[in-house]
């Protein structure tokens, strides 16, 4: 019968894991948003309508952006934490 420290080890390295490559999918994504971002700036849009509409999209990737680096950031806290709590399982 496994011991409940190893069962709880076990648990750590997998959400570890799971988060791990949760922030190497926010990365790619975040990746191709300045892609876009740097698309549209690049080449913005001359009619009126367009440009507004742009200007939007801009600020709407922009924001998603933004939303997508604190969420990376607040997901590498929680694998530190967890990190912490595996170390101290192991001493």
């Amino acid at each position: 019968m496994p011991q409940p420290e190893e069962t709880t080890m076990d648990r750590l390295f997998s959400k570890v894991d799971a988060l791990l490559k949760l922030v190497e999918n926010l990365k790619a994504e975040n990746t191709l948003l300045k892609k876009k971002i740097a698309e549209i700036q690049r080449h913005p849009k001359t009619n009126p309508d367009d440009s507004e509409t742009n200007d939007k999209e801009l600020s709407h990737l922009k924001k998603e952006n933004k939303l997508l680096k604190e969420r990376e950031k607040l997901i590498k806290n929680k694998v530190e934490r967890l990190m912490v709590k595996l170390e101290n399982i192991e001493s």
